[in-house]
């Protein structure tokens, strides 16, 4: 058997083999294919949360919302530093006695505040009836003085009940109890003379108008104290001819002009809350005067107290010294002791005409107690009053004194401290002198019907 590879070489007969060329040299890599896409393999599990981003901007403020509930109060802040107070000088009564009604407060002191001073000066007689507040809640001082040498004149501020003008601008008396029939006016000051209009007032008070009421109200310089007592002095009621309150002064409040002369040593004190007295002096008319010589009916009336039981005291007697005529005792009204009243007086040249009464099952208060005492004289019948009642019994008719042209009024307080005295030339009857005791004691004792 033949060779296989020599068959083989046989078998391609002649054919020259070529001989296999050279390798050539390593061509350039052509440019990479597009790469093949795989179908896209399942989603994997979630990364985990990456970090914050920083904030965005601020957007738009949003409408405002509703407002809230109050907070509570703040404290309260520091009193600021007062103002200066202003001083009104007002000049009343230079045309004659003068009535203010209505009286604008405002235009009389332009300016006015609260806390300002006003003084007045008296050139007569003033009644302030209503004053036109400058504002609600004003309140202000209030002083008088006497402008001239010529008189000695009285301002005075009505009660309500009195007044005439507009009701919101009336005052009402400091102290007045529900029930008082016979108010007192709300105040009233009789100042010494000065002459001079430059002189200090007397009287300060506070005067206030309340804007919820719409009414003035009062604190003067007796009744300030005296409120929660009620204890007032004597009025101009029934026109006194003589009027003593004793204020620290011996002047005349009735307008007549009849101031006393000191006499003795006079001494003034509070015997009750807000109610001062004269408790020692006996001061006097160093002469006669007309409108005292009284022959006829006449009341006398005193709010007074006794500091002792060692009395027989003539609280007020017009008479003179000796017993001729001119001299004799017109009127006197004298405590004899705890439990006995007594007049005396003279006709002819010094014939006495005596008159005691003694209260049945009825004395005098007890000692340092405030009470009113009164001696009426109508048609010379003597009655004595104690606190607004009848005092003992009427005495029978007595002789009508006679002359007395030379007698002096004569005040005497030694063991009897008198708050208040008031002569009247006319005979008081039983309601009025009630009415007298009720505007002046019946605020303490309580009011009689």
């Amino acid at each position: 058997m033949p060779n296989s590879f020599e068959g083989k070489r046989r078998a391609l007969g002649g054919l020259a083999l070529a001989r296999p060329a050279l390798r050539g040299a390593k061509g350039d890599r052509g440019p990479t294919g597009p790469a093949g896409a795989g179908a896209t393999g399942s989603a994997g599990p979630t990364g985990p949360t990456g970090s914050a981003g920083s904030a965005g901007p601020t957007g738009p403020t949003g409408p405002t919302g509703p407002a809230g509930a109050t907070g509570p109060t703040g404290d309260t802040g520091a009193t600021g530093a007062l103002g200066e107070p202003a001083d009104f000088d007002l000049v009343l009564g230079s045309s004659g006695p003068e009535t203010l009604v209505d009286y604008d407060l405002a235009t009389a002191c332009p300016g006015i505040q609260t806390g300002d001073f006003v003084a007045i000066g008296l050139e007569n007689d003033v009644v302030i009836d209503t004053i036109v507040p400058p504002f609600p809640g004003f309140w202000c001082f209030l002083g008088v003085r006497n402008n001239l040498s010529s008189n000695v004149y009285t301002l005075k501020i009505l009660d309500a009940n009195d007044a005439s003008g507009t009701a919101a601008y009336r005052f009402k008396t400091p102290g007045a109890l529900a029930g008082d029939p016979t108010p007192a006016s709300v105040y009233t000051v009789n100042p010494a003379n000065d002459g001079s209009g430059n002189g200090s007032e007397e009287g300060w008070t506070t005067i206030g108008v309340t804007s919820t009421s719409g009414a003035w109200r009062v604190i003067d310089r007796q009744s300030v104290d005296a409120a929660q007592r009620g204890i007032r002095k004597f009025d101009t009621t029934h026109s006194p001819v003589a009027l003593y309150n004793f204020e620290g002064n011996l002047n005349d409040s009735s307008g007549n002009g009849l101031t006393l002369t000191t006499g003795g040593t006079v001494v003034y004190r509070k015997i009750w809350p807000g109610l001062l007295a004269m408790v020692s002096g006996t001061p006097t008319r160093v002469a006669n005067d007309a409108l005292l010589t009284i022959l006829g009916d006449v009341t006398v009336e005193a709010i007074c107290a006794m500091s002792s039981t060692t009395l027989s005291v003539a609280l007020v007697a017009m008479q003179g010294a000796g017993e001729l005529e001119v001299n004799n005792s017109l009127y006197q009204l004298i405590i004899s002791d705890q439990n006995t009243l007594q007049s005396f007086t003279e006709h002819g040249a010094g014939t006495d005409d005596v008159f005691n009464s003694t209260g049945a099952n009825q004395g005098l208060p007890q000692l340092n107690i405030p009470f009113h005492l009164a001696i009426v004289r109508a048609s010379n019948v003597i009655r004595f009053y104690l606190n607004g009642e009848l005092f003992g019994s009427a005495s029978s008719t007595l002789t009508a004194p006679t002359g007395g042209s030379s007698a002096n009024l004569r005040i005497n307080a030694t063991n009897v401290p008198l708050a208040s005295v008031k002569i009247i030339a006319s005979a008081l009857t039983a309601t009025q002198i009630r009415a007298e005791y009720n505007r002046t004691m019946g605020p303490a004792a309580g009011f009689l019907a």
